[in-house]
This record gives structure tokens, C-alpha cells and sequence, in this order.
């Protein structure tokens, strides 16, 4: 639970995403999304899946059994499919 605390915490302020913003588009309370952030109670498995897709990262990713994308690279969720998508940032 640690690691996916961590990595939404990191998600979301590189996404510049509140807790509330999320809270919303997931479908959730603001209390709940607080207890989840505050590692009081974990997210079901549906908006653990939820909360990944609005982010645009993998399940596993977030809850930190996958390594951390390159900065290189940007993975993001097809809205239509919800197949993740990688793509690699040229500079």
C-alpha cells in the first residue's frame, strides 16, 4: 500500500491533479479519496483500476509492481480500448 500511496501522490502532482478532481472523475467521496491518500482503508480493486486509467499508468505501475516509466516516455490509457499506449518523447 506504501508504494501505491507513494506513486499517486507522484502521479497526480506531475499531473497536476487534486485529490478532489480525482475523487470526482472516479466516482468516489472526497473522504474516501482521503482515506485512500492517507493509507487509512486501500481502494477496491474497481477504482484501484479506475483511479490507473484516469491517470493514464498501468495498474501495476501504481501500485508499485512495475518499474517506473522513463522520463522518456509517456503511457497513456486509450479511451477506447483501454489499452496502455507508450510513446517516446524525442527532445
Amino acid at each position: 500500500m506504501y508504494n501505491m500511496i507513494n506513486n499517486l501522490k507522484k502521479i497526480m502532482a506531475a499531473r497536476k491533479i487534486s485529490s478532489l478532481a480525482l475523487a470526482e472523475k472516479i466516482g468516489i467521496t472526497t473522504a474516501a479519496m482521503s482515506r485512500i491518500m492517507t493509507g487509512k482503508s486501500n481502494p477496491s480493486l474497481e477504482n484501484t483500476i479506475k483511479i490507473a486509467k484516469e491517470l493514464g499508468v498501468s495498474v501495476s505501475y501504481l501500485i508499485g509492481e512495475a518499474p517506473s516509466p522513463s522520463e522518456n516516455t509517456l503511457s497513456i490509457t486509450c479511451p477506447h480500448c483501454g489499452e496502455q499506449i507508450s510513446l517516446s518523447i524525442e527532445e
